[in-house]
Order: C-alpha cells, then sequence, then structure tokens
C-alpha cells in the first residue's frame, strides 16, 4: 500500500518537474487562475468550465460571481493570450495589479463589485485592444489617469460607486469609439466644460454626463402645453363650482332629489380630484421630458 502511494508521488512529482522543465506554458499559466480557484499548483486550470484555453495559451479567464477572494495575483498580467479577464461580483480585495497592462490582447477587463482598492494604474493605458473596462461597485481612489485616453478601442467605461475624484481627462473624451461612460457615486468625479466640448455626440447627449437642457423662456413649447392643461384644470373646477351652486335650490327643495344633490356633490368632488392627479402626472410626465429631451 505504502510502495503505490510512495509511487503516485513520485509519478506526480516528475510530471510537474518535467512541465516547468520543457516550458510547458499552459501548466506555467495555470498558477495564478490556480491561485483564484485554491487549487493545487499542478491542476489544468483549462479543464475549468470558467476557463478557455488555445494552443496551450489561457485565452478567456470567466470567475464572475465565483466566491473568490483575497487578492488579484499579479502573475495574470503573463498571460500574453488573454482576451477576457472577468473577476466581477466576488470578494478580491487590495489594488489592482499594475502588470494587467501588459496584457496586449485583451479585450475585456470586469472587475467590478469586488473591494478593490488603491488607485486606477496608468499601466492600463497599454491595453489597445481594450473594449470593456468595468471597475465600478469598488473603493478605488484618486485621480482617473489620462493614459486611459490611449485606449482607442475602448467602447464602455464604468467607474461609478468608487471613491474617485477629481475631473475626468479630456483625453478620454476624444476616443471615437467610446459610447457609455458612467461616474456617478464617487467622492467629487465630474467632468468639465472642455471635455464636454470636446467629445463625441454620444458622450454630449448622455444626460447623466455633459447633458443641459436649455432654458427656452417662459413659452418654449412643453411648457406652454402644461400652461394649458393648468387652465382647462381652471375651468373644469369653475365650471363644476358654477354648476353644483346653480341647481342647489332645485336639489335641496325637492324632498326626492335632495339625496340625488349631495350624491352628485360627492361623485362631482372625486371626478376633480382624478382629473387633478390626471392633469398633474401629465404635467409632470411633460416636465421630465422636456429635461431629457429638449436641445
Amino acid at each position: 500500500m505504502n510502495a503505490y502511494y510512495y509511487f503516485f508521488i513520485l509519478i506526480v512529482t516528475i510530471n510537474f518537474v518535467y512541465a516547468q522543465l520543457t516550458g510547458d506554458e499552459t501548466t506555467v499559466e495555470c498558477l495564478p487562475v490556480n491561485t483564484l480557484l485554491e487549487k493545487d499548483g499542478t491542476y489544468n486550470c483549462c479543464m475549468d468550465k470558467n476557463i478557455e484555453c488555445e494552443n496551450g495559451h489561457i485565452t478567456i479567464i470567466d470567475l464572475g460571481r465565483n466566491h473568490l477572494n483575497g487578492t488579484i495575483p499579479s502573475e495574470l498580467g503573463n498571460l500574453s493570450q488573454l482576451k477576457k479577464l472577468d473577476l466581477s461580483n466576488n470578494d478580491l480585495s487590495g489594488n489592482i495589479p499594475p502588470e494587467l497592462g501588459k496584457l496586449s490582447n485583451l479585450e475585456e477587463l470586469i472587475l467590478n463589485d469586488n473591494g478593490l482598492t488603491g488607485s486606477i494604474p496608468p499601466e492600463l493605458g497599454n491595453l489597445t485592444n481594450l473594449k470593456q473596462l468595468w471597475l465600478n461597485n469598488n473603493k478605488l481612489s484618486g485621480s482617473v489617469p489620462s493614459e486611459l485616453g490611449k485606449l482607442t478601442e475602448l467602447k464602455s467605461l464604468n467607474l461609478n460607486n468608487n471613491e474617485l475624484s477629481g475631473t475626468v481627462p479630456q483625453e478620454i473624451g476624444k476616443l471615437s469609439n467610446l459610447m457609455t461612460i458612467t461616474i456617478y457615486g464617487n467622492n467629487d468625479l465630474k467632468v468639465d466644460d472642455d471635455f464636454c466640448d470636446n467629445t463625441t455626440e454620444a458622450l454630449k447627449n448622455d444626460s447623466f454626463l455633459c447633458y443641459e437642457p436649455k432654458n427656452n423662456g417662459l413659452f418654449s413649447p412643453q411648457k406652454i402645453i402644461i400652461y394649458v392643461l393648468f387652465i382647462l384644470l381652471d375651468i373644469f373646477f369653475v365650471y363644476s363650482i358654477f354648476y353644483k351652486r346653480s341647481h342647489k335650490d332645485k336639489f335641496i327643495n325637492n324632498s326626492n332629489l335632495r339625496y340625488t344633490y349631495y350624491t352628485f356633490v360627492v361623485i362631482m368632488t372625486i371626478i376633480n380630484v382624478i382629473v387633478f392627479l390626471l392633469i398633474l402626472f401629465i404635467v409632470i410626465f411633460i416636465a421630465s421630458w422636456t429635461n431629457s429631451h429638449t436641445d
């Protein structure tokens, strides 16, 4: 029994040493992934359902919502063929390793919803193929590095709900492929007028970023509609009150109609309230529409 056990250990050790000496890329690349997965160093991570490999190289790490903890291994920066790194919605802490800036083929870096701290590494600006950068819902602090303005392929940048401050660099606003950027929920992170004046049309029209509705005075089309609705409301109230008063004696003097009169008053009051709430809802809707669509 003991002989078989020691023989098994010997075979495993020989295979591991052989893989290291012969440069087995998959085994080497799996080491930092196995650290995240809390697996043994000899584990072939390419067998994991959330890891994809091609030609002996790891290309996709999709470990979102995997109950990971600890820090992000800096050795992940050595995965030269990695295209997607998703570690979102875990319990990771510590800094974002600047070594991730060496992932020249990376297209998606998704680290949102963790407990990451520290600043955003300027080295991420070297990821020239990156299309999606989500760092939201962490505890990142400091300013947004201007080096992110070199991400010419970037389409989506999500920085909301961190502890970032300062202004978003103008270089980011000039990225021609950038369609969305979210920055709300930070300490004092904002965009300045120069950013909005020189950015793409998609970002200029972003109501949470640059867009500010123009004030068209007292007689914009939307405001005229609001005025007309209020006038109609007043006319309805005046008419209903006048009608009740003008017919009050006829109802009251007739014992058979007295109950009908009070019923009429109650019904008209209910109708007035319903109409008032309806028009109020329309007014609020138009006002909201005006704030988000006025050019």
